[in-house]
């Protein structure tokens, strides 16, 4: 065999084995990159999970917590385009259909559950309330959404943004009335009146809002009437009237 032969075969066998190397690294290479998508999916599904559990308690549009669920099955088949032979990920997207077919189905009714313990959680559900008002949208622009339907569920979020932290305030605000603390009280009551006050939300319970606060200030009322507060434990004859502070 001649040098040149030689030469050439090795020469060959080099290229062969660095195409074969080339090959693996972009297999390697593209599994890497489908596994973080897939993680950042799955993130985006438990976001979209949260968000779900948040809306059904904080709103009384299940038809808003319905589009969050079939955004997640949106997702869900994304990924399994990605990952083909996911078991788990079946077993998500069935749940995920069952769920939205619950939601979807007639007479669903929502208790509200706006008052929270804290001022974190009112932040955590008004971020999530945010979040349901960036899905419609996604949904409205990719054509799920119809312009109707984008317009009530967002002046629905948008209303329980602010209710959940007003909600919260009188509830604090009942419950040092309870304990005698009517000064303490008055802060909370105010200070409900006063977000209320500062609201850009169109709707005109805001103003029915703002009104009975007054009343409740004045000692006039025991709470916000049912229509905007259901979730009031006590009936009205059992939380005191606060008394009128000067301010």
């Amino acid at each position: 065999m001649h040098n040149v032969d030689i030469i050439v075969i090795c020469l060959v066998a080099v290229f062969a084995a660095l195409t074969s190397v080339s090959v693996v690294n972009a297999q390697q290479t593209r599994r890497r990159l489908i596994q973080q998508r897939l993680a950042q999916l799955r993130r985006r599904i438990a976001d979209l999970d949260d968000t779900t559990i948040a809306v059904q308690t904080l709103t009384l549009k299940p038809e808003i917590a319905a589009e969050i669920v079939a955004e997640q099955i949106d997702t869900l088949r994304g990924m399994m385009q990605l990952d083909q032979n996911s078991s788990s990920l079946g077993f998500s997207l069935a749940n995920a259909n069952q769920r939205l077919a619950q939601l979807r189905a007639p007479g669903n009714h929502y208790h509200l559950q706006r008052v929270l313990d804290s001022d974190a959680a009112v932040n955590r559900a008004q971020y999530q309330l945010g979040e349901a008002g960036r899905v419609i949208r996604k949904r409205h622009g990719s054509g799920h959404v119809n312009d109707e339907q984008m317009q009530s569920f967002i002046a629905e979020l948008a209303w329980q943004n602010l209710m959940v932290a007003v909600v919260t305030l009188i509830a604090q605000g009942h419950k040092t009335t309870e304990a005698g603390d009517y000064l303490r009280a008055h802060a909370f009551y105010k200070k409900a009146q006063q977000i209320a006050m500062a609201s850009q939300v169109n709707d005109e319970r805001r103003h029915d809002v703002i009104r009975e606060l007054s009343e409740i200030l004045n000692g006039q009322r025991q709470t916000l009437s049912k229509v905007l507060m259901p979730e009031t434990q006590l009936t009205a004859t059992e939380i005191p009237l606060a008394k009128p502070v000067n301010s």
